[in-house]
């Protein structure tokens, strides 16, 4: 069952001192976009060349763009029906992750297991059976003795040795899979609950927060049962369920903490970082009885939802809602919505094809959301190329529910990878939809600059040099945020931004009554350019966030907020907090003074 996120002492002690998030790599667009070019002309051999040439010259480069081109390299190979050079190259893959990481590394585990189906669909038994033990070795190690998972392990081994010749071995390895008991070593052991719960947490509660969020997808499952792998980027139909994304008490907001090899660390901590430990499945009736009872348990009656954008897996869109949520300290139902986009940097067009067709299925889910869940308000977020899902599903919703009025009540537009015309026309057409619609633009965007030489220089509604303007939505230019290198992800990564997120959700106030926007002209209308430094980046948030939980008492609240905290707080943070408070909470007019 969710359970709303705790408020009051916890708002301050998460939301004071905020720092911003962290930085991205560059994306090489071009080279995956040749790849692309000649898979879609049938040029196999010659893409399947280029990245073995690109590999063989990649000895300095980033870990990461190493395991991608390998990664490419194995899906050419898989489309091309080479399974046994595709297990070679897995293997690959796992003896440069075992040199950077350590041969007892978790992740290690499900590339073994995708070697060994690679040879197995080779016909190689024997080098199945091999890589099957070594994923084998790992997973009797991180993975709990009822695990299905562990289960599906012991599985596949059987079926590799028993094609082998090796019977005895294979029969012994079926009765492991067939039996947690016996796996749990002859004890009752735990019963598997169906529920995928993987990563072990370590530490005391104390050292994170869990954060229930509940999902819609049409992603295919992979066949894995870790969290981190149960979707993966195939095609599939409108599924639903329920994640727990722990988030550490060490966590600074915007950041999404990972394991880092900088800092010697090699396994996900629930104590450090942010990871994904839970995923249940959930049919339909189960789903949105899930969300009815959530929302009896939330004073603000109301849905988030977010929509990831392009190279997005299913677990980095459960962590970065999770993030959102948890430094918003949001106190309705947050959910979010994974269209199977494949994860990769390389993989920009086929994501582009991808977004298309799911947002079909967004528009059912969408339907259901406001005819089924009875929340007062639903709020949608949607970043990069998840606006184009978007965009079409709430124009579609238009069409075919001509009445409808303010269904939603924010639909905010976060660096849109949208054609900008495009973006007006929509916009126009879904405007009757949302009590506003909010676009957040960049002109410092190097992810849309890319974009935008891509489309033949046709601008994107989420940057370029002159913002894009229309009476259907507010504009405003987030250009002076972002520390993040592509200055894509502004929006969740910065304190401020998320404030005026958490406002616009609180009180759907106009730009000229939030906090830091400065109204500039265009030839065709205004847009708002925001200036963080107006605002106090360290108190706003959770300013807002004690006035949009406790409203009127909220200040009558503070005595008691602040003993809670004891000396630990710093007495003048507190004074400014409780002054900002003050100034936010009379009526519904003008927060703290905008930028001159």
């Amino acid at each position: 069952m969710l359970k709303p996120m705790r408020v009051g002492a916890l708002v301050l002690m998460c939301c004071l001192g905020l720092a911003q998030g962290s930085a991205a790599q560059a994306v090489d667009f071009g080279f995956h976009a040749e790849v692309d070019a000649l898979v879609a002309s049938e040029r196999l051999a010659e893409a399947e060349a280029l990245v073995e040439t690109a590999f063989l010259a990649s000895g300095t480069r980033p870990l990461g763009d190493r395991l991608e081109l390998l990664d490419t390299l194995a899906d050419l190979q898989a489309r091309s029906g080479k399974d046994r050079d595709r297990g070679d190259t897995l293997s690959n893959r796992a003896a440069l992750l075992t040199r950077a990481l350590g041969a007892d590394h978790p992740d290690l585990a499900p590339v073994y297991a995708a070697a060994g189906d690679a040879y197995m669909a080779a016909g190689a038994a024997d080098l199945a059976a091999a890589r099957y033990r070594a994923a084998l070795r790992l997973d009797e190690v991180y993975l709990d003795c009822a695990s299905p998972a562990l289960g599906l392990s012991h599985r596949r081994l059987a079926e590799a040795l028993a094609a082998n010749g090796a019977t005895a071995e294979s029969r012994d390895a079926q009765a492991m899979a067939e039996d947690p008991a016996r796996r749990c070593g002859g004890t009752d052991g735990q019963t598997a609950s169906g529920r995928t719960i993987t990563i072990p947490r370590a530490g005391g509660e104390g050292d994170f927060t869990a954060v229930e969020l509940l999902y819609g997808t049409d992603r295919k499952p992979s066949g894995g049962l870790r969290p981190n792998d149960y979707f993966g980027w195939e095609r599939g139909p409108l599924a639903y369920g329920q994640v727990i994304v722990t988030v550490p008490r060490v966590h600074k907001p915007g950041q999404i903490e990972a394991p880092s090899l900088r800092r010697f660390q090699w396994d996900e901590n629930p104590a450090l970082h942010i990871v994904l430990t839970d995923l249940d499945p959930l049919d339909e009736a189960a789903f949105f009885e899930t969300v009815a009872v959530a929302l009896t348990q939330s004073d603000a009656q109301e849905v988030f939802l977010f929509i990831h954008g392009y190279n997005t897996s299913f677990a980095d869109a459960a962590k970065r809602t999770a993030q959102i949520a948890y430094d918003m300290n949001y106190d309705g139902v947050p959910m979010f919505y994974s269209w199977p986009s494949r994860g990769a940097t390389r993989a920009y067009l086929a994501d582009a094809a991808t977004v298309q067709v799911s947002a079909r299925h967004l528009l059912g889910f969408l339907e259901d959301i406001v005819s089924r869940s009875g929340a007062r308000k639903i709020n949608l977020i949607a970043h990069s190329m998840g606006s184009r899902a978007l965009t079409e599903a709430l124009e579609l919703y238009a069409a075919r529910h001509p009445a409808a009025r303010e269904v939603f009540a924010q639909v905010i537009f976060a660096a849109p990878d949208v054609d900008a015309d495009l973006f007006v026309l929509q916009a126009g057409a879904m405007q009757r939809l949302a009590q506003r619609i909010t676009l957040y633009t960049s002109n410092a965007d190097v992810a849309l600059g890319t974009s935008q030489a891509l489309h033949g220089d046709a601008p994107r509604a989420g940057g370029g040099a002159a913002p894009v303007v229309a009476p259907a939505f507010d504009t405003v230019d987030m250009t002076l945020l972002g520390d993040d290198f592509l200055q894509h992800t502004y929006f969740a990564a910065d304190a401020t931004a998320l404030a005026d997120i958490l406002w616009l959700f609180w009180r759907n106030p106009s730009p000229a009554a939030r906090c830091g926007m400065v109204e500039t002209d265009l030839a065709d209308g205004v847009y708002w350019v925001y200036r963080s430094e107006a605002c106090d980046e360290g108190l706003l948030l959770p300013a807002i966030t004690l006035a949009r939980r406790f409203g009127d008492e909220a200040l009558a609240r503070f005595d008691t907020l602040r003993a809670d905290l004891g000396a630990d707080a710093d007495p003048s943070e507190l004074d400014a907090l409780q002054a900002l408070l003050a100034e936010i909470l009379p009526g519904a007019g003008p927060g703290p003074a905008s930028a001159e």
